[in-house]
């Protein structure tokens, strides 16, 4: 069974803080069309929690893929090892889902010693993040100027990079796990991010690419908006 990275779109923390930036944002009490259109989204993430609640593993699912990673050859890392396998992912899964604080990614890395695939890991996780966020961006540039063009293509590309750059530091690392591969060391780590932390980060991004591409007045007003709904990148356990 592999590890599934479900990429889910407009999510960026709970409902009622989305709702007080957006309303800080409009600043006029006669909403423009873009705000309304913003409006109708929210409305639509509103309806999607509410058809589609997202529910923690059962019993039996957790203890499933404990015994899967056993099957593969995966040990909890040395910080972790005098704990079960079992209880570092309910631990795990109570932050991620149980809670709308914090977001969850996961990431693999190889390399010749565990501190190295576990760095790999966490690029892995934090470049499969900033993917994720980046295509948001992709999506409301095409949505907002049809075509996105050279000037959308070099602003989403700086985005993405410094997306991965700026969410690293706030990435704290639930668990690890390690099995050998050849003469290599194949590491799984999982991690958890605090959300207004990341909102945080994916601003700065948007801001600190928007002045290194020089597209602040093409874009800026629109990307404002789009940067308070980015995508949530939760590993499927």
């Amino acid at each position: 069974m592999k590890n599934i990275r479900v990429f889910k779109q407009f999510v960026c923390g709970s409902l009622v803080s989305i709702s007080v930036l957006f309303m800080a944002s409009c600043g006029s009490s006669k909403p423009s069309q873009s705000d309304m259109m913003m409006m109708q989204m929210m409305q639509m993430m509103q309806q999607q929690q509410q058809q589609q609640p997202q529910l923690a593993p059962s019993v039996s699912e957790t203890e499933e893929k404990v015994k899967e990673w056993k099957s593969q050859g995966y040990q909890l890392t040395g910080a972790y090892s005098t704990f079960t396998m079992k209880s570092v992912l309910d631990k795990h899964n109570q932050k991620a889902i149980d809670t709308e604080r914090y977001q969850a990614l996961q990431g693999n890395g190889l390399g010749s010693e565990i501190s190295d695939s576990r760095m790999y890991a966490m690029n892995d996780a934090a470049i499969g993040y900033a993917t994720a966020a980046g295509s948001v961006v992709s999506g409301g540039i095409s949505r907002q100027f049809s075509n996105m063009g050279e000037l959308g293509n070099k602003l989403l590309g700086a985005y993405t990079q410094k997306v991965a750059d700026f969410i690293t530091p706030h990435m704290k690392e639930s668990f690890s796990l390690y099995r050998k591969s050849g003469n290599k060391i194949e590491v799984m780590t999982y991690f958890l991010i605090d959300q207004e932390k990341a909102y945080n980060a994916r601003k700065s991004a948007m801001d600190a690419a928007l002045k290194e591409t020089a597209t602040e007045q093409v874009f800026g007003t629109a990307v404002n908006e789009w940067v308070k709904e980015f995508v949530s990148d939760i590993p499927q356990q």
